[in-house]
C-alpha cells in the first residue's frame, strides 16, 4: 500500500481551480518529470503544491512525499532530509547519495521539494535522481528557477482579483473569496457588501497575494478595511501577523521580502531598487536606459521571481516588492534624484516621439504603447512639476493631450494639465508663459468633456491667444481660434463659423494637415446647426480626405460621424449605416470608449426599422460605455435615452417614456430636437395634449431651421394626433399619407405604435372611404418642408393663425436664426456693420458673416433689398 507523507493544512484550500487543474495535468504528463512552481514569497506556492500532490496520490504506487527544505541551513543536510521524508535509513560506510539513488531506482513516487531557492548549488542532485529512477517525479516550489534541462516551469501569481470597483459579481474572484473567509475568522459579522470597495482595493494593493491577504485580515480586529488600505499605501509594516504560532518567515511581508532581498547579488539589488521608479511595468529599453540594467541582470531577476515578464516582453515588479525596493532607493537621496530624472526624461521623450504617430498611420500602435506606459508617463509628469523642470512638460504635452482625447481619458488629462496650468500660471519667464499657454488651451478642451465643466471660457482662450501672438507661435494662435469657435458653438454658430474659418485658414498656411482636418470637421458641425447642409458635406468631406491621407483613424471616424448625421437627417439610412460600420471597425481598434457613438446611431436606426430589441441592446450598451467613462460621450450622450424612451412608448409605458426623456435632457450642451420628439410622443400617450403641442412645436422649429427631414417626418404622426383632436380628420389623414410615403420617412416604427394604429382605424371609420383615400393621396404628393412651415403657422400661438394647405411649391425662405433676426432688425434701422458689432458685442467680421447668410436666405443682394424682403415676410 502506498505511503503518503503530506502535512495537514490548517485552513481549507480556496479557489485556484484552473491553476490546480493545470498543475495536475503537468504532473500526469509523462514528458514532465520535474515541475517547478516558481514565484515570489507569500504567493501560495507551497499550498498550491500540497493540493496538487493530494490530488495525484493515486497515480504513484509508492507514495507522495513532502520534503520541507526551508529549515536546512547547510547543503550537506539535503540528502538526510530527503531520506527522512521517504522513511529511508542509510547504512554502512558507503556513499549516501549512491544509497539513495539505488533505493529510488525502482520506485514510483512523487517528491515535493518545498522552498528550494537557497539550495540551488546542489540542484544537480534532482537531475541525478531523475536520471537514475524512471518512476520518480519531482515537484519543486522555489522563488528561483533551478535551471536544469529537465525542468518545466509553472509561474505562480497572485489569486484572481477584480480591477474595477464597478465589478458586479465578486464570486468569481478567488482573492475576494479568501479575504472574506479569513475576515470572518477574525470578525464573524464581516460583510462584503458594506466593505466592498475597500476589499477590492486591498486585493489590488497586494495583487492577490495570499499571504498578504492573510496578514491584512489579521488587522480587522483593530482597524476597518478603509484604514488598512491607507496603512498599506504608507508602507509594508501593517502587513504583519501577531499570532504566536505563525512561522517567523510568514509573520510579516517585510520578513518575506527581507529573505528574498538577501538572496540577490549586489548588482541585482542595485538594479531592482532603481526599477522601483517604474509604475505599471516597463519595456527592456526603458529599464536599460533608466537603470543601466543589462539583459543578464534582468533575466536573473526574472529567474529569482523579483521581476515578471509577459509574452509581449514587458517586465513588471510585484507591487509589494516595488514598495520594498523603493524604500532602499530612498535611503540614497542623490541616487533617487538621478534615477527619477532619467525616468522623467525617458518618458517625456517617449511622448514626443509618438506625437506624429498619434496624428498618422502608426496611431493605433502608438495608442497601445502609451496605454501600457500611462502610469509611467503620469509619474514622469508629476515628478517634472515637483522639480519645476518644465522642458519634459513641454515635450510631452501635445502627445499627452492627443492621447487623452483619442482614448476619452478626459478626467485623467484634466488632473495632469490642471496641475501644470496652476503651477505655470504665474511664471514670469516668457518661455514658460508660452508653455503655460499651450497647457492652458489643451486643458480647456479637456475640461469641457468633464461633467462639471461644460463650456469653454472665452476670456481664458483670449489670454492664451495673446501669449501666442506675443511669442510668435502661429500654431497656438490657430489652436486658440479653433477653441474660440467652440466657445461660441451652439449659442452663436455664425461667430463659431467665423472662428473655425480663421483657424482653418491659418492651419492651411502652416500646412498643418492634422489640425486643418479638425478645423474643417467642426466647421461642418457648426454649419449643420444653422441648416447649411451643403457646407456640412463639403467641410466634412474635406476633413475626411485629409484624415485618410494622414492615416488618422480616430479623425476618420470623427469625420464619418458628421457625414452619418447628415445622412440620417436626410433619411438616407443605407448610406448612414455604411458610415456607421466603418466607424465601428475603427473604434474597435482605437478603443471601446468611443463605441457609444456607434451604438447611439445603431440604436436609432434599429428603432426606425422597428427592430426594437436590437435598438434596446444598442442603447443600453451606449449608456453603459458612457457610465464607465465617468464623463459624457461628447454630444452623443442624449440619443440612447431618447431611443429607450421611444421604445417605452411603443409598449405604451408612457410615464416611463417621459422619465427617460428627462434623463436625456439633463446635462446636455446642445438643443435636443430628438428629446422634444420623445416628449411629444409620450405626452400624446398620456393624454397631455397641450404639453404634446408645446414639445411638438419646439421640435418642429428646430428641425425646420436646419432642414432636418428625418426629424420632420418623425413629427408627422404627432401632428396627425393633434389635428384630429381639433376635428380636422382629413388633414390628419394627409399628415399620415405624407408620413408613410416621404423618402426620408421610416414607416416601420409607425406601423408598430399601437396609438397610431388605433388612430388610423378611427380615421377610416370616421371618414368615407373615398374621402380617406383622397386625403391620403394629397398627403403623399405634398412637400414636407412646406407642410412643416404651414404647421408652424397653424400651431404657434405667437403667430397669426393661417389655414393649413398642401402644395408642392416651397415659397418661404430658409429660417433665420435669432442672432440673424437681431442683425436684420438693425440693418433695417440703417446701422453700419461697426455700429451693429458694438450694439451686439460682436466683432465686425462676425457681423459681416451674419449679413452674408441673411442675403443667402432671403435671396437678396443688398441691405435695402434685405429690409424690404423682411417686411414683406413679416420678419420685422
Amino acid at each position: 500500500m502506498a505511503s503518503h507523507k503530506l502535512p495537514h493544512p490548517s485552513t481549507a484550500f480556496v479557489g485556484r481551480v484552473s491553476e490546480l487543474a493545470e498543475i495536475v495535468q503537468l504532473i500526469e504528463n509523462p514528458a514532465c518529470r520535474l515541475l517547478t512552481l516558481v514565484g515570489p514569497g507569500g504567493v501560495g506556492k507551497t499550498r498550491l503544491g500540497l493540493e496538487a500532490a493530494q490530488t495525484v496520490m493515486d497515480v504513484f504506487s509508492n507514495g507522495v512525499y513532502f520534503v520541507p527544505l526551508q529549515p536546512i541551513q547547510s547543503i550537506d543536510l539535503l540528502l538526510p532530509v530527503i531520506a527522512q521524508a521517504i522513511e529511508y535509513e542509510f547504512f554502512g560506510a558507503s556513499d549516501p547519495k549512491t544509497q539513495l539513488l539505488s533505493h529510488l531506482s525502482d520506485k514510483s513516487l512523487l517528491l515535493v521539494l518545498d522552498n528550494f531557492e537557497h539550495l540551488l548549488e546542489i540542484a544537480e542532485l534532482v537531475a541525478d535522481i531523475l536520471a537514475n529512477a524512471d518512476g520518480i517525479k519531482v515537484l519543486v516550489t522555489s522563488r528561483e528557477v533551478l535551471n536544469l534541462q529537465e525542468e518545466w516551469l509553472y509561474p505562480v501569481k497572485g489569486m484572481h482579483y477584480p480591477i474595477e470597483e464597478a465589478t458586479d459579481d465578486m464570486s468569481e474572484y478567488d482573492a475576494v473569496e479568501l479575504f472574506v473567509r479569513l475576515a470572518k475568522r477574525v470578525r464573524p459579522d464581516f460583510s462584503l457588501d458594506s466593505e466592498r470597495q475597500w476589499v477590492i482595493r486591498i486585493c489590488e494593493q497586494v495583487e492577490g497575494m495570499p499571504l498578504a491577504l492573510e496578514l491584512a485580515t489579521a488587522w480587522l480586529k483593530r482597524l476597518p478595511c478603509r484604514e488598512i488600505v491607507a496603512e498599506i499605501e504608507r508602507g509594508l509594516d501593517i502587513l504583519e501577523n501577531p499570532a504566536r504560532n505563525v512561522p517567523s518567515r510568514h509573520r510579516s511581508m517585510r520578513a518575506v521580502l527581507d529573505h528574498s532581498w538577501s538572496l540577490l547579488a549586489k548588482i541585482e539589488r542595485d538594479v531592482l531598487k532603481k526599477l522601483s521608479v517604474f509604475r505599471g511595468g516597463f519595456r527592456r529599453a526603458a529599464g536599460e536606459q533608466v537603470t543601466e540594467a543589462t539583459l543578464a541582470t534582468l533575466s536573473a531577476l526574472v529567474d529569482k521571481s523579483m521581476l515578471r515578464i509577459d509574452g509581449d516582453g514587458r517586465y513588471d515588479v510585484h507591487e509589494l516588492m516595488r514598495q520594498y525596493s523603493e524604500e532602499h532607493l530612498n535611503f540614497s537621496t542623490d541616487e533617487s534624484q538621478e534615477v527619477r530624472d532619467k525616468h522623467c526624461a525617458y518618458f517625456a521623450a517617449f511622448m514626443r516621439e509618438r506625437e506624429p504617430d498619434l496624428k498618422g498611420r502608426r496611431q493605433i500602435a502608438a495608442l497601445k504603447e502609451i496605454v501600457a506606459d500611462f502610469e509611467n508617463i503620469r509619474a514622469a509628469w508629476i515628478w517634472a512639476l515637483d522639480q519645476k523642470n518644465y522642458k519634459p512638460i513641454d515635450d510631452a504635452l501635445e502627445g499627452l493631450f492627443l492621447f487623452c482625447e483619442q482614448q476619452g481619458r478626459f478626467l485623467e488629462g484634466k488632473e495632469l494639465f490642471q496641475a501644470a496650468q496652476t503651477q505655470l500660471e504665474t511664471a514670469p519667464d516668457p518661455d514658460l508663459r508660452l508653455i503655460w499657454g499651450r497647457v492652458l488651451t489643451r486643458n480647456l478642451w479637456l475640461l469641457q468633456h468633464v461633467s462639471e465643466h461644460r463650456e469653454i471660457t472665452e476670456a481664458l482662450v483670449q489670454k492664451g491667444k495673446v501669449i501666442a501672438e506675443e511669442q510668435g507661435d502661429q500654431t497656438l494662435v490657430a489652436f486658440c481660434l479653433w477653441l474660440l469657435g467652440h466657445a461660441c458653438f451652439t449659442h452663436d454658430n455664425v461667430a463659431a463659423i467665423n472662428y473655425f474659418e480663421q483657424s482653418l485658414t491659418l492651419f492651411s498656411e502652416l500646412d498643418d494637415r492634422f489640425y486643418m482636418a479638425k478645423a474643417a470637421d467642426w466647421l461642418g458641425l457648426a454649419n449643420e446647426l444653422i441648416g447649411r447642409i451643403n457646407d456640412v458635406v463639403k467641410f466634412s468631406q474635406q476633413s475626411l480626405d485629409l484624415r485618410r491621407a494622414l492615416g488618422d483613424q480616430f479623425g476618420i471616424a470623427a469625420s464619418l460621424l458628421n457625414l452619418t448625421d447628415v445622412a440620417m437627417r436626410a433619411g438616407k439610412y443605407g448610406k448612414a449605416e455604411r458610415y456607421i460600420h466603418e466607424m465601428e471597425s475603427i473604434y474597435l481598434e482605437v478603443g471601446r470608449t468611443w463605441m457609444a457613438r456607434v451604438n447611439n446611431y445603431l440604436a436609432l436606426l434599429a428603432f426606425l426599422r422597428a427592430n426594437f430589441q436590437d435598438a434596446r441592446d444598442q442603447a443600453e450598451e451606449a449608456i453603459a460605455i458612457a457610465k464607465n467613462m465617468g464623463t459624457p460621450v461628447f454630444m452623443q450622450e442624449w440619443v440612447a435615452p431618447v431611443v429607450l424612451s421611444l421604445l417605452e412608448s411603443m409598449d405604451e409605458n408612457y410615464a416611463q417614456s417621459w422619465q427617460l426623456c428627462e434623463q436625456a435632457v439633463q446635462g446636455s450642451r446642445v438643443p435636443i430636437g430628438a428629446s422634444h420628439e420623445g416628449f411629444a410622443i409620450a405626452a400624446c400617450g398620456l393624454g397631455e395634449y397641450a404639453t404634446a403641442k408645446n414639445h411638438f412645436l419646439m421640435a418642429l422649429k428646430m428641425n425646420t431651421s436646419v432642414h432636418h427631414l428625418r426629424g420632420l417626418t418623425f413629427l408627422l404622426p404627432v401632428a396627425a394626433i393633434l389635428i384630429r383632436r381639433e376635428g380636422q380628420h382629413e388633414q390628419a389623414v394627409e399628415m399620415l399619407g405624407l408620413a408613410f410615403h416621404h423618402p426620408a420617412s421610416a414607416k416601420a416604427w409607425m406601423e408598430q405604435w399601437p396609438l397610431l394604429r388605433r388612430l388610423l382605424a378611427d380615421l377610416q371609420t370616421e371618414l368615407a372611404p373615398e374621402l380617406f383615400e383622397a386625403a391620403w393621396e394629397r398627403g403623399k404628393s405634398s412637400n414636407l418642408e412646406t407642410v412643416a412651415k404651414a404647421l408652424l403657422a397653424q400651431f404657434d400661438d405667437t403667430q397669426n393663425q393661417q389655414p393649413l394647405t398642401f402644395s408642392s411649391h416651397q415659397g418661404l425662405p430658409a429660417s433665420l436664426s435669432e442672432r440673424e433676426l437681431e442683425v436684420l432688425c438693425l440693418v433695417a434701422e440703417g446701422l453700419s456693420n461697426p455700429e451693429i458689432a458694438r450694439k451686439l458685442y460682436l466683432s465686425p467680421g462676425t457681423v459681416k458673416v451674419h449679413i452674408r447668410h441673411i442675403y443667402e436666405k432671403l435671396d437678396v443682394n443688398s441691405r435695402v433689398q434685405a429690409a424690404a424682403r423682411a417686411k414683406t415676410l413679416n420678419l420685422l
